[in-house]
């Protein structure tokens, strides 16, 4: 009992990193309760889900959220399935895998529904317009991040209610509405500190910078990005923090400060590989490439920004292998759109056929696919919910 009173502690204040830290003695109470309190070894499988979900370990987080969803299957629980179902939803949203998100949490409000959770039929709301707002439909996503906001202040979920704003402004953003987004954003921050949700604040701080850096505003952009920094690394959220230095990266690229951007991306791919996160790792590869191809391209035209000197002809044909490198990485991690940027790359260094083999191949990819996959930098804006509320009653 010493460990789960511990464990409740820990989960209570979001550390996720004291949590992991427990992981064999929390294993070890969960497989002692398992037959005699089921319910609370499911809300120790989800507790740790919901860890190592923060900590960036995707498959950690699935295996942990699925032994939840045994235990409440096989007891019959289903209100605890539904939560289940619902943190599946969020890791593969997470993960990019938008159908079998969709799924889980269609599964998860039909079980909210059915069981009369209203707190969990919002939720399920919530994360079903996050998945719609990344399929592009816009309208979709609103309406149901406008239900989970309703019911939230329905039940007085507070951070539900700020969870229903931070999307509601994310999807707003999507439609080029900045202004509504920072409104809902601003509420968001509100609530966040209201109710002492550290990784909540952090979150809403990068959401805040994305805005304003769609607003071409760099400086609020950087000021807010570095504050979504500060506290991902506080709280222990290592993807959230190689997003926020992704974002960072970016605000920098747009300011043709292509070291400092570069810095950025490294931390980021730093981060990614350390945790194998793939899609991660692709994307800081990408930016990358691109940043010292744009690095390159400025510094033969004349004088750039930058904390660099004036780099020679040496140093130059370096930055040109150092891109083409990690544009290479990008294609192979499954970002075809870097073709592209190799072909400006190859332009750029007068090897026309080299430039023109790239423009073949990516226009070739263009119409099999028929549709430009390309991934926008940095990290997604949706706020995926952890439904990690106890299961005693199983």
């Amino acid at each position: 009992m010493r460990v789960l009173k511990m464990l409740e502690q820990l989960a209570g204040t979001a550390d996720w990193r004291g949590v992991v830290a427990q992981e064999r003695a929390a294993r070890a109470v969960a497989a002692a309760v398992r037959t005699s309190m089921p319910g609370k070894a499911a809300w120790v499988y989800c507790t740790l889900g919901n860890a190592y979900q923060s900590q960036g370990d995707y498959a950690k987080a699935i295996e942990y959220h699925m032994q939840c969803l045994a235990i409440a299957k096989e007891v019959g629980h289903r209100a605890v399935e539904g939560q289940a179902y619902g943190n599946l939803g969020n890791v593969y949203f997470l993960q990019g895998y938008l159908s079998k998100a969709t799924k889980c949490h269609t599964q998860h409000l039909a079980i909210a529904k059915e069981v009369g959770d209203r707190a969990g039929e919002g939720a399920a709301y919530g994360s079903l317009g996050n998945a719609y707002r990344s399929q592009g439909d816009f309208a979709k996503a609103i309406e149901y991040h406008a239900q989970h906001l309703a019911i939230a202040k329905e039940v007085g979920d507070r951070a539900g209610e700020g969870w229903a704003y931070a999307n509601l402004g994310n999807a707003h953003g999507s439609q080029g509405d900045y202004a509504k987004a920072i409104e809902y954003h601003t509420q968001n921050l509100a609530i966040a500190k209201k109710v002492g949700d550290r990784a909540g604040e952090g979150t809403t701080y990068g959401n805040l910078g994305s805005a304003y850096l769609s607003q071409g505003d760099f400086s609020k952009a950087i000021a807010y990005y570095t504050q979504n920094l500060a506290i991902a690394k506080e709280v222990g959220d290592r993807a959230g923090e190689g997003w926020a230095n992704a974002n960072l990266g970016t605000c920098h690229m747009h300011l043709n400060e292509y070291v400092r951007a570069v810095a950025y991306f490294e931390a980021q791919h730093d981060m990614a590989t350390s945790l194998q996160l793939v899609h991660q790792q692709s994307a800081s590869a990408l930016n990358m490439g691109v940043s010292l191809t744009l690095r390159v391209r400025a510094a033969r035209q004349g004088p750039v920004a930058g904390a660099d000197p004036a780099p020679g002809p040496h140093s130059l044909d370096d930055r040109v292998r150092k891109a083409a490198k990690w544009l290479w990485a990008a294609f192979d991690g499954g970002r075809p759109f870097a073709r592209l940027h190799m072909a400006h790359l190859a332009f750029d260094e007068d090897q026309e056929d080299a430039a023109l083999a790239h423009l073949k191949a990516h226009l070739s990819w263009r119409v099999q696919r028929g549709r430009d996959t390309a991934p926008g930098v940095g990290r997604r804006g949706a706020r995926t919910r952890r439904c990690s509320r106890a299961a005693a009653a199983v």
